[in-house]
């Protein structure tokens, strides 16, 4: 990150003090370039941080926006979002590690990985969903009573399953609209391969 000048000159000061034979000596003349240092280190910090909290949040979100997330219950919920919240550094602004470097470097392989295991996780979770059969033999959704499993109407679908295809289209050159045209082929007939009855898939 850019350094103001006087924070660099602080900084300055501080590394020549510490240079010195006994930098002991009069190191409380310095106290104002480390509280100096200690504020702009803590500023840039917490700026960091709050950009790498919204774009954790975002994922969140696009979580959530997925089809059927609404069907977990809270504790399902919480699981697939705690990858996501467990990228995120959580040692505050005044920490000294990781380093700013690290903390900028390492977050966005972070919060991908998160991404995919909470998705995975979700895919597992809706795969174990069942239709919910009432008590009075009627089906959640409103079915007339009657149908369901032992009653001579129709049972419940099977749970949904669900296929990943990892497109791979990142830094792809699409030059005219054969070019185009051709990819979505491709991803046409490999979503297709994965597609049957009571399957999702997912593009990664």
């Amino acid at each position: 990150p850019d350094i103001d000048t006087d924070v660099q000159a602080a900084i300055d000061r501080l590394r020549d003090h510490l240079a010195t034979g006994k930098p002991w000596i009069g190191i409380e003349d310095r106290a104002d370039d480390v509280a100096a240092i200690t504020t702009a280190y803590a500023a840039v910090r917490r700026a960091i941080l709050a950009k790498q909290g919204q774009a954790a949040e975002a994922a969140r979100e696009r979580l959530k926006a997925r089809k059927d997330y609404r069907k977990l219950d809270p504790h399902e919920s919480n699981q697939v979002l705690r990858p996501i919240s467990q990228a995120e550094d959580a040692h505050g602004e005044d920490a000294v590690h990781p380093d700013l470097d690290t903390l900028t470097d390492q977050f966005g392989p972070k919060l991908e990985s998160a991404v995919e295991q909470a998705n995975d996780l979700l895919d597992r979770l809706l795969e174990q969903k069942r239709p919910v059969i009432i008590d009075d033999g009627t089906k959640a959704g409103g079915d007339r009573k009657g149908d369901g499993p032992g009653t001579g109407g129709p049972a419940p679908p099977p749970p949904v399953r669900f296929a990943k295809v990892r497109i791979g289209l990142r830094h792809q050159t699409v030059e005219s609209l054969d070019d185009l045209d051709t990819l979505l082929a491709d991803l046409r007939e490999r979503v297709k391969a994965e597609l049957g009855p009571n399957t999702r898939v997912r593009l990664v």
